[in-house]
């Protein structure tokens, strides 16, 4: 016979604070688009490709993606169209003067898929991936790449406003985790931005 022990700890995620309600989840889960798996694997190359080209390195070819993407379980012509859209993106992302600045491998100090954990109170451990911060020398910028587009007919600023809301509470938490990592006061300091890839948009949080 034996007791389980109480748990030493409680896990959180801030990415959890975006999370659709269960019952809208089930229902988005259920209406999904075919498409839809093919946005999922969209949004993970496009973090991987970022943060390749935040180390110095050059651009991933169509081939490369296009490998990369049947690595992930997508079907060969479905993979090379997404791989030549993905790389057409990508090259304007590196061609957004405020972006390409980020992504320098020169800053003074940068982290790309930054895995973070602290302890926001006694008994409890807080674990999060940031995707891009970065010091420019004058600024700190807190950045979350976003690769999702509006539905068909959805206006585009709409869209916007609704996924800076959506995301708001978890960048809070992302800056707070950041700023006891790097020693930086007040956690304000530290500029919040939505990155929306598709359209090259920063909109500061």
């Amino acid at each position: 016979d034996f007791s389980p022990e109480v748990a030493p700890f409680e896990l959180s995620f801030p990415s959890a604070l975006a999370a659709s309600p269960p019952e809208t989840a089930t229902r988005l889960e259920s209406e999904a688009a075919p498409d839809s798996d093919a946005a999922r694997l969209r949004g993970v190359i496009m973090h991987r490709a970022l943060q390749t080209l935040s180390l110095g390195n050059q651009l991933p070819d169509a081939v490369s993606l296009a490998a990369a993407l049947r690595q992930e379980g997508l079907a060969t012509p479905a993979a090379a169209a997404l791989a030549a859209e993905i790389r057409a993106e990508l090259a304007a992302c590196q061609a957004d003067p405020f972006l390409s600045a980020l992504l320098s491998p020169d800053l003074p100090w940068a982290a790309s898929e930054w895995l973070l954990e602290d302890q926001p109170q006694p008994g409890a451990i807080r674990r999060g991936v940031i995707d891009l911060l970065a010091f420019d020398g004058q600024t700190w910028w807190l950045l979350d790449f976003k690769t999702s587009r509006p539905a068909p007919g959805e206006d585009w600023e709409a869209f916007i406003t609704q996924e800076t809301e959506k995301y708001r509470p978890q960048l809070l938490a992302y800056r707070e985790m950041a700023a006891k990592a790097q020693g930086i006061d007040p956690p304000e300091t530290i500029r919040l931005g939505i990155y929306f890839t598709a359209c090259r948009k920063v909109v500061e949080v």
